[in-house]
């Protein structure tokens, strides 16, 4: 009746064991979300340089923005049906 209530598990001392344990050891969440947030802020800082670059870039063009104003004809037809 003991046994099922154990919760620890059993110890083997083979060299095999001692260096399958040693390679697949696994990473502590702390930092895993460190390494995440590092990440998130250097993709922000180039996207945030990427938009001041092409601000900085920006060169007006008058006549594409002629080109690009919309032109808008109204015309209006009467027919009578009797």
């Amino acid at each position: 009746m003991n046994q099922i209530l154990s919760v620890e598990m059993p110890r083997e001392n083979n060299k095999k064991s001692n260096r399958i344990s040693s390679r697949g050891k696994k990473a502590s969440i702390k930092s895993v979300i460190v390494f995440f947030c590092i990440i998130l802020l250097i993709f922000g800082f180039v996207m945030i340089g990427l938009g001041v670059m092409s601000k900085l870039n920006e060169t007006p063009n008058e006549q594409a923005q002629e080109i690009s104003k919309p032109r808008i004809d109204i015309s209006q037809n009467e027919q009578n049906q009797n």
